[in-house]
């Protein structure tokens, strides 16, 4: 009997246990619902008087870590070499208008990675964007000089910037061929000559830049810079008197730059050949062919002119020979002259033809061709050869 009583005490003792801890917990829950009602409202009310961020307005009121309360302080704390982190923490504290702790903290994500690109273009885009010119254009020159990557969009948000300035601070040597090919395409002309004379100065250009540029000139209509240009850059052994007594560059057909101002070779099935003494095309005899894939842009000014080729004919066969033909660049069907055809076998001589220059005219295209030919024979076969042209003022 003693031990039934004994065993009945306990299990009430624990039942009353039971019921005193839940409902303690219930009592629990009861405080922390309330509190985080009111938490949540101070929260509100403070950020909507204060204009303060979420996580602001949590540490103003004691809710958020050491390294979010202090304004010298954030989660790059906990990884202070990263200069990824930094650079996010400055960008958040541009974002929270703190633009001297932006600076700051992009300074130090500088520091810690002097040569990761991406980093030094998150600041250069805030620097940019806040108009600090002179950090734009040092971060914009040493991401030119890390990769190549970013180039067009750094030219491009240099474009505001006087072309002296973007020369002397913005553009590294190495990156200079690149700038004036994207500037041939979105500067003026003023601007891209300047871009050449500094170049030029640096013993920056090269047979790229050179052909570039006075392509670049020639396409906008700006003929004699192109021609100036392009004479002051030719070796002297390429010279050979070029806009004085001769303004055809290449005249006896040395292997051609790629440019308007020397010799255009475009055949698809390579009938042209460059021999030591001139150039050579053999015609196939296949068929009636229409020719013109010779040809040279050259600048001109007003007066006399004679165009001279020493040329000789190899059984070229047809009605139709080839001829050299020269006619306005901006208006071919406004002005035309040409040398007679060479047919047949004719030994090595001279072929001319002398024509005045209009004032209208800027700069003529010299063309070799062939006409097709009406005649019942008329698959032309034979051999031309040009050992050398000129195209002389005679006033």
């Amino acid at each position: 009997m003693s031990g039934d009583c004994q065993s009945k005490n306990r299990r009430q003792f624990g039942q009353t246990s039971m019921n005193q801890s839940i409902t303690s917990r219930l009592f629990s829950v009861r405080l922390i619902v309330p509190l985080v009602l009111v938490v949540t409202a101070f929260v509100t009310l403070l950020e909507s008087t204060s204009k303060l961020p979420l996580i602001s307005a949590l540490c103003a009121a004691g809710f958020c870590r050491e390294d979010q309360a202090s304004s010298d302080l954030s989660y790059t704390a906990l990884d202070p070499a990263n200069p990824y982190k930094w650079a996010a923490y400055a960008e958040s504290l541009d974002s929270a208008g703190d633009t001297q702790g932006a600076t700051t903290a992009f300074e130090r994500s500088l520091a810690l990675g002097p040569s990761i690109a991406p980093v030094h273009m998150r600041a250069f885009t805030f620097h940019l964007t806040h108009e600090h010119s002179a950090e734009v254009l040092t971060l914009g020159h040493r991401i030119l000089e890390l990769t190549p990557a970013y180039n067009e969009l750094i030219f491009s948000y240099f474009a505001d910037r006087p072309m002296a300035e973007i020369l002397r601070k913005g553009i590294p040597h190495q990156t200079a061929v690149d700038y004036l090919a994207w500037a041939a395409g979105n500067r003026t002309t003023v601007e891209l000559l300047e871009i050449w004379t500094w170049m030029r100065e640096n013993r920056l250009t090269d047979v790229k830049s050179a052909c570039g540029i006075s392509t670049a000139l020639c396409r906008r209509g700006e003929y004699e810079a192109a021609a100036r240009l392009w004479s002051a850059w030719l070796p002297s052994e390429r010279r050979e008197g070029y806009l004085h007594s001769n303004f055809l560059s290449n005249p006896h057909f040395g292997p051609p730059y790629k440019t308007p101002l020397d010799w255009t070779l475009d055949s698809p099935s390579g009938m042209e050949s460059l021999r030591k003494d001139g150039l050579s095309v053999a015609f196939p005899g296949t068929e009636n062919m229409a020719y013109n894939n010779v040809r040279q842009l050259s600048f001109v000014s007003p007066g006399s002119y004679i165009f001279t080729a020493v040329v000789e004919g190899i059984g070229i066969t047809t009605n139709e020979g080839p001829f050299f033909h020269l006619f306005d660049a901006d208006h071919p069907g406004k002005f035309g002259v040409a040398t007679e055809q060479i047919r047949g076998n004719q030994p090595r001589h001279e072929v001319e033809v002398q024509f005045v220059v209009r004032p209208e005219i800027r700069a003529l295209v010299t063309q070799l061709e062939r006409r097709i030919s009406d005649k019942f024979d008329n698959k032309i076969a034979g051999t031309l050869r040009v050992y050398q042209v000129s195209l002389r003022r005679v006033d």
